[in-house]
């Protein structure tokens, strides 16, 4: 699973991950679905751990091979 954290213009950081199952690109990640904005840190730490949380407990399998041809 491909993470990342984005800094925004207000000086926040935005925790994401590429959905490449969907074809859906980079999407906010969530915990739940009941929260409205949960991907919105004050701190990178913050938002950089949210990204291995989501990795850890969201990913629906590991990669097992990847290449460029």
């Amino acid at each position: 699973m491909k993470v990342r954290v984005i800094e925004t213009k207000g000086g926040m950081y935005k925790s994401q991950y590429y959905c490449e199952n969907r074809n859906l690109g980079w999407t906010d990640t969530y915990r739940n679905n009941n929260c409205i904005t949960q991907n919105v840190f004050e701190t990178l730490e913050q938002a950089v751990e949210e990204c291995k949380w989501f990795a850890e407990n969201k990913s629906e399998g590991k990669t097992v091979y990847e290449a460029d041809l």
